[in-house]
């Protein structure tokens, strides 16, 4: 019985061994068969992926996700349905760590846990889920386009100027609450929506609902009030600027707008904001600058005559003016600054009389402008002539520059505060010179046709009705203007 019983325990080890080591051989064959490949019965979502490669599981998942991507996902907000791409509301998925996670399961661990992965895979398989991830912008954008007509964004509180208050220049604007869809709620459910998802090629992804929040503002009026008090005493004292026998005085309205207010750590700061300053600089620019006229000087065999004596120019020095206004601004400092002028040389322009178009010197559109007095614009393709005009240039004293330029900006109806006039179918070109057709005046009066062919102009370059809009169709910005005699 003893024996018996001895006999059956030894066959129970025998067996237990010969079993084990069928198992090790078994699982040494899986291992030599999947190498560096993913493993029998691993999908992605429903995507089976098994005996591929990392690269090949990558390529194979970047083509069904990008089916996916272009499918819908519902989204629902306040009884409207929208039906936006997975790839228009930003929905990413990370193809490369899906096909990692793919590759690499159960190729660790030790016998026993990669035996019982081994087991569960041949009887249930191994679904890896997908977690997408999202470009909060791009939903952000999306999201902003369905609450279009309803959401509307958090006002902050902030500081108005007042010329009349007598108190105080400035006056506190309160901040106002706002309602908007919550972009990380709105990214959470889109993505738990396709995280539940066993088979993300053939189930449908349910409808999300979206809802609207308060949204607080940033700033409070409680927040403006220190610093009202700052801003008001800022912008009490005048800057007065001397140039020679000029003066121009900054007085609270024009100091107000160079204060730029600014939010850090949840705290309002002031600085100086440069830009308001550049634009206030413009209109002393205006009165102190004067552009550089080339002297030119014609060459007719070995004859040489001066047809324009020219006039070096002179530039404002905007950056000690600046770093000066910031040195003084949040000190009790005096606030006098004298301006300083750079001088512009003027070049000598060597011309030719009777000077032919100049075809080809550009490889695309372009434009050439003769200023002698033949008064001439021709519009070139290249090489090709496509049309020619009468144009004016710039008078004694208004001279028109010469030299290579580019159309810089554009405007159907520019208006000239310094004459007070319209200037149709602008296209500057630098310095406040431009191409415009014949100017009007608010009354409705317009420039003659009988100017054309003369030099009336104050630098610019005039042209006549319907001639002026056919350039204009003919330049975008960036197009090449040469300017000779």
């Amino acid at each position: 019985m003893h024996q018996h019983a001895h006999h059956h325990i030894k066959i129970s080890v025998i067996s237990i061994i010969v079993l084990t080591v069928f198992i090790n051989i078994l699982m040494w064959g899986v291992d030599l068969v999947f190498a560096q490949k993913i493993g029998f019965g691993v999908q992605v979502s429903g995507i089976d992926l098994t005996g591929k490669t990392g690269l090949q599981a990558k390529e194979i998942l970047e083509q069904k996700f990008w089916q996916v991507s272009s499918s819908g996902v519902g989204l629902s907000f306040q009884e409207n349905e929208f039906n936006p791409t997975l790839d228009q509301i930003g929905v990413l998925f990370d193809t490369a760590d899906l096909a990692n996670q793919a590759v690499n399961y159960n190729k660790g661990g030790n016998f026993i846990s990669r035996f019982w992965n081994t087991s569960k895979i041949l009887f249930f398989g191994k679904n890896i889920k997908i977690k997408p991830e999202v470009d909060k912008a791009k939903l952000y954008s999306y999201l902003e386009y369905v609450g279009k007509d309803s959401v509307q964004q958090p006002q902050n509180a902030t500081l108005l100027y007042n010329e009349n208050n007598s108190s105080s220049y400035f006056e506190i604007v309160q901040e106002k609450i706002g309602k908007t869809i919550d972009v990380d709620k709105a990214s959470n459910k889109i993505n738990k929506q396709i995280q539940e998802k066993t088979d993300i090629l053939h189930q449908d992804i349910k409808t999300v609902e979206l809802k609207t929040s308060e949204s607080k503002p940033t700033v409070t009026s409680n927040d403006l009030s220190d610093i009202k008090h700052e801003a008001d005493q800022l912008i009490a004292k005048p800057f007065v600027f001397n140039y020679e026998n000029q003066e121009f005085i900054a007085r609270s309205i024009d100091i107000a707008k160079w204060l730029k207010f600014i939010e850090v750590n949840k705290e309002i700061q002031i600085e100086v904001n440069e830009l308001a300053v550049n634009e206030y600089l413009d209109i002393i620019g205006e009165q102190i600058n004067i552009p550089v006229t080339d002297r030119v000087v014609e060459f007719s065999g070995s004859k040489k005559t001066i047809k324009r004596e020219g006039r070096d120019g002179r530039q404002l020095k905007r950056k000690p003016v600046i770093e000066k206004i910031h040195e003084t601004f949040f000190e009790n400092l005096d606030r006098k600054i004298t301006l300083e002028v750079t001088t512009i040389k003027l070049t000598e322009k060597i011309v030719y009389p009777d000077s032919p178009p100049t075809g080809g010197m550009f490889p695309g559109n372009y434009i050439e402008i003769n200023i002698s007095a033949k008064q001439k614009m021709h519009l070139w393709k290249g090489d090709k002539l496509t049309a020619t005009y009468t144009i004016s240039s710039g008078k004694p004293g208004y001279y028109t520059p010469t030299g290579t330029y580019y159309v810089i900006n554009k405007n159907i109806r520019a208006w000239s505060s310094t004459y007070g006039l319209y200037m149709p179918y602008w296209m500057g070109f630098g310095g406040g010179y431009g191409i415009h057709e014949l100017p009007e005046w608010p009354g409705g009066y317009k420039e003659g046709l009988n100017h054309l062919g003369l030099r009336v102009s104050h630098g610019c370059v005039r042209l006549g009705v319907g001639a002026a809009a056919a350039v204009y169709s003919f330049s975008p910005i960036g197009t090449p203007i040469y300017i000779h005699y």
